[in-house]
């Protein structure tokens, strides 16, 4: 007895139809990579002649500013605890905008995270100092220090006088 040949009717469609109806699908959703570069200080000391970050450096640089301590942090997760540490993420974004926004050199906003923050509050943190032109920040263990940029003094106009 001679079996009938059994054709693979919804594999044709799928190999024909699904390019054409991908070409004519539109994507609205066009996504965009950004990158950011990061670079950590070394533990290394500094030594005479070789300039690099470096943690001691870096703490130099702040040790006679006033320090503003944020402690992003939270144990607990219930819905009065989530508020909290969304208002403390906003409290960091208007300090940096305050900071930046006045000039002040005076201080440094250092944020400490931990075990319960994500990798999403990180990346919220440089975001927010990219957005405000902060360029001076460091990560130094579990913390990101925050330092403004003096505001730009007045143009310097230079007019030469012309002999007729």
């Amino acid at each position: 007895m001679r079996r009938k040949k059994l054709y693979y009717v919804p594999g044709l469609i799928s190999i024909l139809g699904l390019p054409i109806l991908l070409y004519f699908m539109d994507t609205d959703n066009i996504v965009y990579h950004t990158v950011l570069r990061l670079n950590l200080a070394t533990t290394k000391k500094d030594s005479p002649g070789i300039e690099r970050f470096s943690e001691e450096g870096f703490f130099r640089l702040i040790k006679n500013k006033k320090k503003v301590t944020v402690d992003v942090n939270d144990d607990e997760w219930d819905d009065r605890s989530k508020y909290a540490h969304d208002r403390k993420l906003h409290f960091v974004t208007q300090e940096i905008e305050r900071m930046q926004f006045t000039g002040d050199t005076s201080m440094v906003l250092e944020v400490r995270l931990g075990y319960n923050n994500t990798y999403g509050d990180f990346v919220r943190m440089i975001e927010r100092a990219r957005l405000y032109d902060v360029r001076r920040y460091a990560y130094i263990d579990d913390c990101l220090y925050f330092v403004p940029d003096p505001l730009p003094g007045p143009p310097l106009i230079i007019t030469m006088d012309r002999e007729p």
